[in-house]
């Protein structure tokens, strides 16, 4: 789940394993789990997940792993930021452009 948090005097967004609810900060430790039937423009339930347990885990809770696929936490929010419209030169601009004046942490 993507929530937000105060850190070092801003507040950003983070994001939450739905499963041990404990912050993902590393998006090659991360999945997105949902499932794998579904129907033509159908909004899907996706458990942002730590792999290992939690995704197994995960992939139980939406009726087990026969019936879920998975994808790297790092392709699915650029597929986020993409469906919103954000492209990735944009996203760096933005970065640039916010440390310049001090108002990100990133």
């Amino acid at each position: 789940m993507i929530k937000a948090m105060y850190e070092k005097g801003f507040t950003g967004a983070i994001v939450v394993c739905d499963i041990c609810e404990k912050r993902i900060e590393d998006a090659g430790g991360g999945a997105a789990v949902y499932p794998s039937v579904y129907t033509e423009e159908e909004i899907l339930e996706v458990l942002h997940v730590h792999r290992g347990s939690c995704r197994k885990m995960a992939e139980k809770k939406l009726g087990g792993k026969n019936n879920t696929v998975s994808d790297e936490l790092i392709d699915h929010m650029l597929n986020a930021c993409a469906s919103v419209g954000l492209s990735v030169e944009e996203l760096e601009r933005k970065r640039n452009a916010n440390r310049e004046s001090g108002v990100s942490r990133l």
